[in-house]
């Protein structure tokens, strides 16, 4: 028997995702005028697009789908620095200052999600867990 089940996801949902519901939008049918055009509605896209606006820029974001469903959607939603092979190629093909930039970044933008929680009262299950990673010790 080689019948599909239908009921399936396309692609496996992460638990955080169930328990939520994503707004949506309709689709841009006229012209605007905007500063800033952000293209993508996942996590990045939607932070800069708060950051600006915050700032005053008048900010368009557009999504060619459903917001948060793409590579953001499909997370375990784990907030880390610790990219161990990334850092090895880093360091291989940049070297230790480069690689150290690219920790102090992802440490920049832990901490902004931290103070956003923070700032917004978002209520979030943020937990701080120890890890090592022997490429980072490295630096």
């Amino acid at each position: 028997m080689n019948e599909k089940n239908t009921d399936l996801p396309r692609f496996p949902e992460p638990y955080w995702r169930s328990a939520l519901t994503f707004p949506s939008f309709s689709k841009l049918d006229t012209d605007i005028t905007t500063d800033v055009l952000i293209v993508g509605g996942g996590i990045t896209g939607i932070t800069s697009a708060y950051l600006l606006a915050k700032q005053g820029v008048k900010v368009t974001l557009i999504e060619s789908g459903e917001i948060l469903t793409g590579t953001t959607g499909h997370t375990t939603a784990k907030i880390t620095g610790e990219h161990g092979l990334i850092y090895d190629r880093l360091i291989t093909d940049h070297g230790k200052e480069k690689a150290k930039l690219y920790y102090e970044a992802n440490a920049d933008g832990m901490k902004l999600i931290k103070d956003l929680v923070e700032e917004h009262s978002i209520e979030f299950n943020l937990t701080a867990k120890d890890a090592y990673d022997p490429f980072l010790h490295s630096l």
